[in-house]
């Protein structure tokens, strides 16, 4: 294969769907962790725990982890930073010993509600090029790429990943 055909191929993998989602990952996630930090001093995984913490209400950190799709090593160490702040509470299931009880705490709450606003304001500065059509048409596309993913192997056969 020649240098010529190999970049050109190299180049293509710009049109792969995996490499745009993940570059505006990036971005997204440095724009939110400066945004964050500044406002609030909480990381994006530590606002997105509260954010789910207030619209699901999980009882347990298994709970947790399943709605915010989230490693449970790295829930534990942001639920612990989050307790810290004052910001969660956990406290063990006294039916299931093994279980943690977590809820967020009136600071909590307070947090989620000061810096709701200017998450939302940032989603719209994010959307503003974007029409409705074409945002619920993103959100479809990206819901199915999601749901792809969860598959370890390919239909064509391949090794599983």
């Amino acid at each position: 294969m020649s240098g010529e055909s190999l970049t050109a191929d190299a180049r293509a993998t710009r049109d792969f769907m995996a490499f745009r989602v993940e570059r505006a990952h990036a971005r997204i996630t440095a724009q939110a962790t400066r945004l964050l930090a500044r406002e609030s001093g909480l990381t994006p995984r530590q606002w997105w725990i509260i954010a789910d913490m207030m619209a699901e209400q999980p009882r347990t950190a298994t709970e947790l982890a399943q709605i915010s799709d989230t490693d449970k090593g790295l829930l534990s160490r942001n639920l612990k930073s989050l307790r810290e702040m004052g910001l969660v509470e956990m406290a063990r299931d006294e039916a299931d010993q093994r279980q943690q009880i977590i809820s967020l705490t009136e600071a909590g709450r307070r947090k989620h509600d000061e810096t709701l606003p200017l998450m939302k304001a940032r989603n719209d500065w994010l959307t503003r090029e974007v029409d409705d059509d074409e945002l619920r048409c993103a959100m479809r596309v990206l819901e199915k790429i999601e749901k792809a993913a969860e598959n370890v192997t390919f239909p064509t056969g391949g090794e599983p990943v």
